[in-house]
């Protein structure tokens, strides 16, 4: 129950900073995928079948490749405008074209520990024409441990 609660917790506070985005930090063109998202007719439904990874332990300075699955179950294209990481020490990947009905693919993400210890909770928040929620937050969590404590 403690570790559900810190995980929204940590989860909550990554959100709300992950809007901190200044504008015109976006390098890539995304306005079609935009005014797409606009359009109500357009929407379709995405089913996650990894929103949260769970990495284990990790020791400091490692760096450690991710893949969040998901299957467009909606009955329209699926269009990923952006997957935009809680901070720098992760790099996000998304599929830039359309994502047809009854397809799958997956958001991928490489996170990079540097030199911190103690457990990590780091978000990803995908923007794409869904109906309900065009904002989904994807959670990497786990523990970083240093080298020295690190297992053979």
């Amino acid at each position: 129950m403690k570790t559900g609660i810190s995980i929204l917790f940590f989860l909550v506070i990554f959100y709300a900073c992950s809007h901190d985005k200044k504008p015109g930090t976006n390098k890539q063109n995304i306005e079609p995928a935009l005014s797409k998202q606009n359009d109500t007719a357009g929407y379709t439904e995405i089913q996650w079948l990894d929103s949260v990874i769970d990495f284990g332990t990790m020791r400091s300075g490692d760096s450690m490749q991710f893949k969040f699955r998901f299957k467009n179950t909606g009955s329209k294209p699926l269009l990923i405008s952006e997957a935009q990481p809680s901070c720098g020490c992760t790099i996000t990947d998304y599929p830039k074209d359309p994502i047809l009905p009854g397809k799958s693919s997956f958001i991928s993400a490489s996170f990079k520990s540097y030199t911190s210890f103690g457990p990590v909770f780091k978000t990803i928040t995908v923007t794409a024409n869904t109906k309900h929620n065009n904002k989904h937050v994807l959670l990497l969590h786990g523990e970083i441990i240093s080298k020295e404590n690190a297992k053979p």
